[in-house]
């Protein structure tokens, strides 16, 4: 599936450029912002039949589950190739990289009731355990994009825009803290490749007559990789970047 994605996706950034205008040109850029996503928190219940004794005779009732994944500021870096195939629509090819810090805690809680030393009075305990891992959340992306650009004056035109493509995510960590939890050397690294897509808008302005710096905001969105929690992963980032044309 992300093959033909890929596949339609070079072909149709192909046929676009070959059609471009006589009076088009080409252009590179290159953008470096901020990366900003979302922490994520899940809770599961279980509930357990009575029979379930731990070391010290005490009946496991139930408990929970809670993950906690977090994360820090990162930093996103794209470069483009494009061109225009109308005065006021140009697309391209783009390639970027993310890297956030990333930390995930797993919590659990285990309800008890204590036998009393086999068949004493009985009375309910808590029991808690946890486990923190730290690492890197990093990404590539291969996207082709669509923009509009609004000729509001001759040196100011905001814009906004569109892609598809793919994302390559890969995680690494290892373990920073536990408690009464034994990891040993328990470290991840894993990757999963997904569908993507993304929306821009932003404003350029043209420094002479070939250069323009741009100030863009982006959002974008996959399906949640394997390695993370919930259904859908998404993040915004701000950019600040240059637009050459040649």
């Amino acid at each position: 599936m992300i093959c033909r994605v890929f596949s339609t996706l070079v072909a149709v950034l192909v046929f676009l450029f070959s059609v471009q205008p006589s009076f088009a040109e080409f252009y590179v850029s290159g953008n470096i912002g901020m990366l900003f996503l979302p922490d994520r928190e899940t809770t599961e219940t279980f509930p357990i039949e009575m029979g379930w004794y731990n070391s010290d005779a005490n009946s496991v009732t139930g408990g929970s589950f809670t993950s906690t994944e977090e994360f820090d500021e990162g930093i996103r870096i794209t470069g483009a190739i494009g061109t225009h195939i109308f005065d006021a629509v140009r697309v391209e090819f783009e390639a970027g990289y993310a890297k956030n810090h990333y930390r995930s805690t797993a919590t659990w809680e285990w309800d008890f009731e204590d036998s009393g030393g086999y068949g004493d009075t009985n009375y309910a305990i808590d029991s808690y355990s946890a486990l923190q891992l730290d690492g890197d959340l990093t990404s590539w992306t291969f996207m082709g994009n669509a923009f509009y650009d609004f000729q509001v004056s001759n040196k100011f035109k905001p814009y906004i825009g569109a892609g598809l493509g793919i994302s390559d995510l890969r995680i690494k960590l290892k373990i920073s803290e536990s408690y009464y939890v034994y990891g040993g050397n328990y470290s991840v690294n894993e990757h999963d490749t997904l569908f993507s897509y993304q929306f821009m808008t932003g404003i350029s302005y043209e420094l002479t007559e070939k250069t323009s710096i741009d100030l863009q905001y982006r959002y974008l969105k996959t399906k949640t990789p394997d390695f993370l929690s919930g259904n859908s992963f998404y993040y915004q980032g701000a950019l600040v970047g240059v637009r050459r044309s040649f």
